[in-house]
C-alpha cells in the first residue's frame, strides 16, 4: 500500500506526541521530500528544532520556509520570533512577532512576546505597553501578570510590581515564581520580613527554587541574620543559578 503525504505527516505527529524527537525530524524530512512546498511540514519539523532538539538556525530555516509558502500565517511569525528569541536576537524577534500583531492584532501572546523582546532591549515603556494589551485581550493569565510585574520591578515601579503579583498569585496560588516575585518587589521596598516570607512560601511549593533563596539569602543579610544568608547562598550553589538571573535581581537592590 502506497505510503502517502498524509500518512507521512501523521506518522511524524505520532513520534514526535510520543517524544522520540529524532525519528520524527527524519519523518517530517520525508514528508517534507514527498510534498517540499508544504508550509504544514516545515513548520512541524520547525517544531522540533526550537522545543526539543535546540537546533535554532535549522528551526530558523524551517519557519521562513514555511512563512514562503504560507506568508499570512500570524503563528509562523511568532515562532519564527521564539527562535530569534532563544538566540538573543531580539530587535529580530520584536520584528516577527510585530508581523504576527499585523495579521493578528487579536492575539494576546504575540504581544507579551514583543514585550518580552523589549524588555530584553530595555525598551521598558514598549514592553509595559505591550504585556498591558496582551493583558486585556486575556485578563485571566497568571502569566501575563506576571511577566508584568518583572518589568515593573526592572524599573524599580514596586508597589505597581506588587498588584500584577497579587493578581498573578489570585490565579494560580500553587506557582513558586509568582511567590518569589512579590518577595522581589518587597525586597526593593525594603520590606524584609514580608519578602522573607514570600520566599519562603515559594521554597515550600518548589524546594529547588534557586532565585527564592537567593532572595531569601538578600533578606537574613538585611536583617542581619548572617548564618541564615550564608545556609541560603550555598543552596544556590548546590542547585545552580544563571549570572544572568544574579545579574537582573542585583540591578533591583542598586
Amino acid at each position: 500500500m502506497e505510503v502517502t503525504f498524509d500518512d507521512k505527516m501523521a506518522e511524524g505527529k505520532k513520534f514526535d506526541d510520543a517524544g522520540d524527537y529524532n525519528t520524527a525530524e527524519v519523518v517530517f524530512t520525508e514528508a517534507i521530500e514527498m510534498n517540499p512546498n508544504s508550509d504544514e511540514a516545515y513548520f512541524q519539523r520547525g517544531r522540533i528544532y526550537l522545543f526539543d532538539l535546540r537546533n535554532y538556525e535549522k528551526a530558523e530555516s524551517d519557519f521562513s520556509q514555511a512563512i514562503q509558502f504560507a506568508p499570512d500565517n500570524d503563528w509562523y511569525y511568532k515562532m519564527r520570533g521564539d527562535v530569534h528569541y532563544n538566540m538573543k536576537q531580539y530587535a529580530k524577534a520584536v520584528d516577527d512577532y510585530s508581523k504576527s500583531i499585523q495579521i493578528n492584532p487579536n492575539g494576546p501572546e504575540f504581544y507579551f512576546m514583543r514585550g518580552n523582546a523589549s524588555l530584553e532591549l530595555k525598551e521598558y515603556d514598549a514592553a509595559i505597553n505591550d504585556i498591558t494589551r496582551s493583558i486585556r485581550l486575556n485578563p485571566f493569565s497568571d502569566v501575563y501578570y506576571n511577566g508584568r510585574s518583572w518589568i515593573y520591578i526592572k524599573m524599580k515601579q514596586f508597589q505597581r510590581s506588587l498588584f500584577d503579583c497579587n493578581k498573578a498569585i489570585d490565579l494560580e496560588p500553587e506557582e513558586a515564581s509568582y511567590y518569589a516575585s512579590r518577595g522581589w518587589a518587597y525586597l526593593g521596598l525594603k520590606k524584609y520580613s514580608a519578602a522573607l516570607s514570600d520566599f519562603t512560601k515559594a521554597l515550600e511549593i518548589d524546594y529547588n527554587h534557586a532565585l527564592s533563596y537567593y532572595g531569601r539569602g538578600k533578606c537574613y543579610q538585611a536583617l542581619g541574620k548572617i548564618a541564615n544568608a550564608e545556609t541560603d547562598f550555598a543552596k544556590v550553589k548546590e542547585i545552580g543559578i544563571r549570572p544572568e538571573e544574579i545579574a537582573f535581581v542585583e540591578e533591583i537592590l542598586d
